[in-house]
């Protein structure tokens, strides 16, 4: 199953997009599903449901930060890799989309409870997200090469 496919079948079984993401690279870097999934959760819906910064790309960013990332704060090296890496995933990302912020992206406010409700009805994170995941699964393969 390709990593898309995987991630997308994490949103439609209730993760997050941070989830949905991160859980379909994270074995990859060492990481069980279980703690990435984890890690992740508060990251869903623009950071805690309040519309910022897309999961899908905290997901990604969470995934070039366990490839490239320090793991020491003398691992200077290592921190600007992660941040040069993490810096072209974004461009890519905001070149397809515009932007990397879920309530621009999905066009809704859903920081608020009538907002969420919204978003629900109208199946945002059914179609919408789904193609953020896929979108955000591929720019982050692309950029991992």
């Amino acid at each position: 199953m390709k990593k898309s496919e995987t991630a997308i079948a994490g949103l439609k079984n209730g993760f997050n997009c941070a989830q949905a993401v991160s859980t379909a690279f994270c074995e990859d870097f060492g990481v069980k599903k279980e703690d990435a999934a984890k890690m992740a959760c508060a990251l869903g819906a623009g950071m805690v449901r309040s519309g910022e910064v897309c999961g899908a790309v905290s997901g990604a960013l969470m995934i070039i930060g366990l490839k490239y990332g320090s793991s020491s704060p003398q691992h200077i090296k290592s921190k600007e890799k992660a941040y040069e890496v993490g810096k072209r995933f974004k461009q890519l990302f905001e070149a397809k989309h515009g932007t990397v912020i879920c309530r621009r992206l999905i066009e809704m406010d859903i920081s608020t409870p009538e907002g969420l409700e919204a978003a629900r009805k109208k199946g945002v994170f059914e179609n919408i997200c789904k193609e953020l995941v896929k979108d955000s699964v591929e720019i982050l393969e692309e950029t991992l090469k």
